[in-house]
């Protein structure tokens, strides 16, 4: 590393930036060149930044904001080389919702689907604007074609309702959805529908109607929502769909299974008797069921559920494991979860899969029945033949007194793993919210970013009177952008929000968008900071311009206050690596960035996700920070002052001699700006909103 020693020293005796060419050097007093405090430059007739376009308040919706509730979403991607290079990465989101449509009384639930292409990376989705109106992909008719219109109502249901859908995409970009409907004899049976052009057109809407999964003349009852999962099988250009889900058989519930060999056009058990997994001897009743597709081409199939188990009287998860395409399944059944005597019944299960390893999460009480549930997961590396979970409980979720429930899982094949679920926050509302942890090697216990502390990536809201929106459902999956893998989650949630001219208390369906924020630069040095939080942390990557794409720089600085030996990193585009001591940076700190070229734009356009709530540690002296709010919301420097005791803030001046000077308390803090701030104790400041 080279030597940074020689500083220049402040008349305040504040050690400031490396004595480099070019480098600002930090005061700690007003510039008296330019006669007194100099008030920072305005930013008020800068063009706003794009966003996207479906915010309701502070939540984005993807369902079209109507007056009927939309629940139970899913999401699944579409990898890259699909049979369309425009399709790679798209997002798909499938949902129930009553059908506006006035054919039948009372309006009818139906499978509703939303979009967004792969290049607008979740900005922009499709049916959700009035000028487009919701997208159905379930035919519209009430059920079975020679059943009588009498029968059994489940209860909030009606015979033709369509509820709890499952999606899948393959490789070749062909979206697969099934869901669960109840027919007019007062069954339910599984059904399908598939999209060959990206969502535009569905054989269950507009084709050959919905599809038979289940066999149709066995008149059983289907608790629970079905589950889907796709073998890509690369090596014969092939692809393979399997199914399960819970049926009734006489006296108690069980796991069943169909796949299908030619693009979902014919399913095993829609002609013959449906095929059971689970083992019936025992008599428990299954439920919640779930299922995977592992190894390089997706021959292993790993099936997972929530059971009693007859020998210890509690709930556990069990699974079992294909390893021929779904073509045969073992007569026995495992538990994959901690199995005892000790009062921790385990909730719903999630499972995912890539090449070689498998992973289940669910909820249930870490070591104290009383306790609230933690998300706990399970993991195989040799095809199913072993467990991980079955050794001992390894919540993955931060331990706060609240019940973490409805986990969802996504895997990518390097082996990161990411895990999204509801639990009540603590904030001032109680609000339920979507909560995550994310671990690059799933292998890894320690490795789960949950495990340290709450991650909460949904918009806490409340309507006027403080009744909070609740998240309820939620659902993930991976997609490959770049080098690294997004997740993109999605849940209902109930919408408080005026929208053309009432007040809906419906149910939508929600997703957090990336967005772009630009910071008005200019040539030299820029104290800014990014406003965004990162999938990447790399500074090349945080601090790329992905707006015009002009705008250059070759060096950054930011001032470590917790490292005496070295307070100042620095990056520079020239240097190798090996000496470069910034590599990473997050929407928390500021930085000194030489901007080379501003660009056609005079703007450094960033992207990201909005931060919920923000914690920055300040330690005693100076910190160089952001302001890493959603909105700005006219936190002046009195405010940060009184929230940490702050007894000076400095912000960028282009005329100063050190580029900063003291900002007056009145000063309204600025996203994409950097200040600096002296606290004489160390402390944390929350940034909410």
């Amino acid at each position: 590393m080279v030597a940074l020693s020689l500083v220049l020293l402040t008349a305040s005796g504040f050690c400031g930036a490396p004595f480099l060419t070019g480098a600002p050097s930090q005061s700690a007093q007003t510039d008296s060149s330019a006669g007194g405090i100099v008030p920072p430059p305005s930013i008020g007739s800068l063009p706003a930044p794009p966003e996207p376009t479906a915010f309701v308040g502070k939540d984005f919706l993807i369902s079209y904001d109507d007056d009927w509730d939309a629940f139970h979403p899913a999401v699944a991607t579409t990898p890259r080389y699909s049979l369309d290079a425009s399709w790679d990465g798209s997002i798909h989101s499938v949902w129930e919702e009553q059908n506006e449509s006035d054919q039948y009384t009372p309006h009818l639930r139906e499978i509703h689907y939303s979009m967004s292409l792969g290049a607008s990376g979740g900005r922009e989705w499709s049916n959700d604007e009035p000028s487009e109106g919701d997208r159905i992909i379930s035919n519209t008719g009430k059920g079975k074609e020679t059943a009588s219109a009498e029968g059994v109502l489940a209860p909030a249901y009606n015979p033709g309702d369509s509820a709890d859908p499952a999606i899948a995409v393959d490789m070749f970009g062909y979206i697969h959805v099934v869901w669960r409907e109840l027919m007019s004899d007062g069954y339910w049976e599984i059904m399908y529908s598939h999209s060959e052009d990206n969502g535009k057109t569905w054989t269950g809407f507009d084709q050959i109607k919905d599809i038979y999964v289940s066999n149709k003349t066995t008149n059983r009852n289907i608790p629970y929502g079905p589950a889907i999962a796709v073998s890509n099988d690369k090596s014969t250009g092939k692809v393979i769909l399997h199914v399960i889900w819970i049926e009734d058989m006489e006296k108690t519930f069980e796991v069943y299974y169909s796949r299908s060999l030619n693009n979902g056009m014919t399913w095993s058990s829609a002609t013959a008797p449906d095929i059971m997994i689970s083992d019936s001897t025992s008599q428990e009743p299954a439920g919640f069921p779930t299922i995977a597709a592992s190894e390089k081409y997706g021959k292993v199939i790993h099936a997972a559920w929530l059971q009693n188990d007859p020998d210890t009287g509690q709930d556990e998860i069990f699974a079992t494991t294909s390893t021929n395409f779904g073509s045969e399944w073992p007569k026995i059944e495992n538990i994959v979860s901690l199995k005892g005597k000790d009062g921790l019944n385990a909730g719903a299960p999630s499972l995912a899969g890539s090449y070689e390893l498998g992973m289940v999460t669910w909820s249930q009480p870490f070591k104290d029945p009383a306790a609230p549930g933690e998300i706990h997961y399970s993991f195989t590396g040799d095809f199913g033949a072993s467990w991980s979970g079955t050794k001992e409980d390894v919540p993955i979720s931060y331990p706060d007194g609240e019940s973490a429930i409805n986990p969802s899982v996504t895997m990518a094949y390097n082996g990161y793993g990411y895990v999204a679920w509801t639990e009540r926050d603590q904030n001032k509302w109680g609000s339920i919210e979507v909560h995550v942890s994310e671990s690059k090697d799933i292998t890894k216990i320690s490795s789960w970013t949950g495990r340290e502390g709450d991650n909460v990536i949904s918009p806490m809201t409340a309507n006027a009177d403080g009744v909070p929106a609740n998240a309820g459902n939620v659902s993930v999956a991976y997609s490959l952008v770049g080098t690294f893998w997004r997740p993109h989650v999605v849940w209902d949630e109930v919408n408080y929000t005026k929208q053309a001219g009432r007040v809906n208390d419906n149910w939508e369906i929600n997703y957090v968008p990336p967005v772009d924020f630009s910071i008005p630069v200019g040539t030299g040095w820029n104290l800014l900071s990014v406003p965004l939080e990162q999938e990447s942390t790399l500074i090349t990557t945080v601090l790329s311009d992905v707006g015009d794409g002009t705008t250059t720089w070759d060096r950054a600085l930011w001032y470590d206050p917790s490292d005496a030996a070295n307070h100042w990193k620095q990056y520079n585009t020239g240097w190798s690596s090996s000496l470069n001591d910034l590599a990473t940076v997050d929407h928390t700190i500021c930085l000194w960035v030489n901007v080379t070229d501003k660009g056609s734009d005079g703007m450094l356009t960033v992207t990201g996700t909005l931060p919920t709530s923000t914690s920055i540690y300040l330690y005693p002296g100076w910190n160089m920070v952001g302001y890493p709010a959603q909105v700005e919301n006219g936190y002046t420097v009195a405010s940060l002052k009184s929230d940490t005791g702050a007894t000076m803030v400095e912000g960028f001046n282009a005329s100063a001699t050190y580029k900063t000077s003291i900002l007056p308390d009145s000063y309204t803090l600025l996203r994409g700006r950097g200040y600096w701030i002296y606290v004489p104790a160390g402390t944390t400041w929350v940034v909410d909103w």
